[in-house]
């Protein structure tokens, strides 16, 4: 009885790492991608929220990337831990998030200091009563003349009208 209990334990144990050795040859082919190191708001920068990652090349998804321009934008919400493909980066930081339009806002004294990436609210303030016309919408490019804001698309009309009046206002 002690051989036969003996016996099964040796083919169990042996069967086991047959299929570890098995599991480490498949895996033990890596590659890099790149994967968010915190969430990222749609809109917002990369460079600073991916690093390069060794994945076993049997689980990295199709489409991985791999690297990104310096300027690239998440076109969604990303959560920790995703690892980009191109359907989530716009490459270089060019295109518009998703469903979102970028309107040019001229700088001027009263404008806030904002920065790529933050969100902001644009109000038409034309008639003396304010009236929000985008919401939490995300500045893509700053510079000293104008931002960029890329609003829904349903926001775009009133934005637009606001800005060829003259009579909008940037929240940050």
């Amino acid at each position: 009885m002690v051989g036969l209990v003996a016996f099964l334990t040796a083919r169990v144990v042996t069967a086991g790492l047959d299929e570890s050795s098995s599991l480490a040859r498949q895996w033990k082919d890596t590659t890099g991608v790149l994967v968010t190191t915190a969430s990222v708001r749609a809109g917002a920068p990369l460079a600073e929220s991916v690093a390069l990652r060794r994945w076993p090349v049997s689980l990295v998804p199709e489409g991985a990337l791999a690297e990104v321009s310096s300027l690239a934008l998440a076109r969604v919400d990303l959560p920790s831990g995703t690892v980009l493909s191109g359907a989530l980066v716009s490459g270089d930081g060019s295109a518009d998030p998703p469903h979102r339009h970028t309107v040019a806002i001229a700088r001027s004294p009263h404008t806030p200091a904002v920065h790529r990436a933050d969100r902001v609210d644009l109000w038409t303030v034309a008639t003396g009563r304010a009236r929000r016309s985008a919401r939490g919408a995300p500045v893509v490019r700053v510079s000293d003349l104008a931002i960029e804001v890329a609003v829904a698309v349903d926001e775009v009309p009133a934005v637009v009208e606001a800005i060829a009046a003259g009579d909008i206002a940037v929240v940050a």
